[in-house]
């Protein structure tokens, strides 16, 4: 495994404790269509913002076809490093829904890919608790990724997931966020753990 991968993916995620922290209104109302584009603008606006990098690729085309596939984000550290492989192939997706059913055998999969010759894979997904499904919905879509990524690794590039879960509605809406290593410094998949948001996402 690159030690290089290793350390711009716990830097990405060290700093996404520190500082991320979406204040947009749509963000949090139920059932605005354009909540997703609202979450979008805030992290492509926070990566170009906070992170120490100088090129930023968003919806990048996977290949020169003209109906290619894009990545929502590439990044590297160096404008001069732009020929070679990037540093940070990044999807994601807002629709709890969506991130069930749809993302781990689509989105998700783009950041396995041969074709996306990058050193560090991550996909930033949300999540939901409600009260008819509870955490079942949740669980699910963490699961299906996981399984998505022991069956179809290609190689051994450091890969994880960024989960922003959705707790409450009421009184106040809360977001809790976790980070799921797909590959750890030991090859292996670990535990999954919270993060110390620095900047609680919650929201009267």
């Amino acid at each position: 495994m690159s030690n290089q991968g290793r350390e711009i993916l716990d830097e990405f995620v060290k700093e996404f404790e520190i500082s991320f922290a979406p204040s947009v209104p749509r963000i949090v109302k139920n059932g605005d269509k354009h909540a997703g584009a609202a979450w979008s603008k805030y992290l492509s606006e926070w990566v170009v913002e906070k992170l120490d990098y100088n090129l930023y690729c968003f919806e990048l085309p996977m290949s020169d076809e003209s109906r290619s596939p894009r990545l929502d984000a590439a990044i590297w550290r160096n404008k001069k490093d732009r020929k070679g492989p990037m540093d940070l192939a990044i999807e994601w997706e807002w629709d709890s829904n969506k991130v069930e059913k749809k993302f781990p055998y689509g989105d998700f999969n783009k950041l396995l890919s041969q074709s996306v010759a990058a050193k560090v894979g991550l996909a930033i997904i949300q999540t939901r608790i409600d009260g008819r499904r509870g955490i079942k919905q949740a669980e699910k879509t963490v699961s299906n990724i996981k399984k998505f990524y022991k069956e179809n690794r290609k190689d051994n590039r450091p890969v994880g997931v960024i989960e922003i879960r959705r707790v409450s509605t009421k009184p106040e809406c809360e977001f809790q966020c976790r980070f799921h290593d797909l590959n750890n410094e030991n090859g292996e998949m670990s535990e999954s753990k919270e993060l110390e948001m620095k900047h609680p996402l919650r929201y009267p």
